[in-house]
């Protein structure tokens, strides 16, 4: 979830690939910093721990596109924006990725993120039963930076559908953005995730 990356919740990123993915598989993007896109496909509070929860449009999960933009954000949303635009706030990098082998292993990473169970579940189950059942998820480090102040881009109908990355017509400066987290926890948080899912897969 981009809010908890934005605060500092958690660092990592859990994916398999979209179904508008190219082969259906999550790829990493090459260096260089990305747009942290919110969205509210797939969000439902059963997937988060009760303590974050609060971050959900209320009503507004597992609703059509169309009316999720429409509604924007009610006041005194912690992350509020404005009909037909999303709040971007943060950029991040890849700095480290990881496959888990095993739902065993996939659960270890619970501590360390605003998920629970069920969705780390359902991450590493999903389309399990399809041609692409070998195609495990993959765990990715960010180095997460924050604006002070986030900024509003217009929600583009090219920007939807079930995908992991979308390309900003017009993107915003993000030169001011300020890591989240420092080189040293962030490294601490590679080796913990290395620990627990093994060796980065070769690239």
């Amino acid at each position: 979830m981009v809010a908890a990356l934005e605060q500092g919740r958690q660092a990592l990123l859990v994916r398999r690939g979209g179904l508008d993915d190219p082969g259906r598989r999550f790829t990493a993007p090459g260096s260089g910093p990305f747009w942290l896109y919110p969205t509210l496909f797939h969000e439902r509070g059963v997937f988060l721990k009760p303590e974050f929860r609060e971050l959900l449009v209320p009503g507004m999960h597992r609703a059509p596109r169309e009316v999720a933009v429409a509604a924007g954000r009610p006041e005194g949303h912690p992350r509020p924006v404005s009909p037909g635009t999303v709040s971007l706030r943060a950029v991040a990098e890849v700095v480290a990725t990881f496959e888990a082998g095993s739902l065993e292993r996939l659960r270890t990473l619970e501590g360390r993120t605003v998920w629970t169970d069920r969705y780390l579940t359902l991450r590493f189950r999903q389309r399990q039963l399809s041609a692409e059942a070998s195609v495990r998820p993959v765990v990715a480090v960010l180095r997460v930076s924050a604006l002070r102040e986030r900024v509003e881009v217009p929600d583009l109908p090219e920007y939807g559908g079930c995908r992991s990355w979308v390309e900003l017509r017009d993107p915003p400066d993000a030169s001011a953005a300020a890591p989240v987290w420092d080189e040293g926890r962030l490294a601490a948080e590679v080796q913990a995730v290395r620990r627990l899912l093994g060796p980065e897969p070769p690239r």
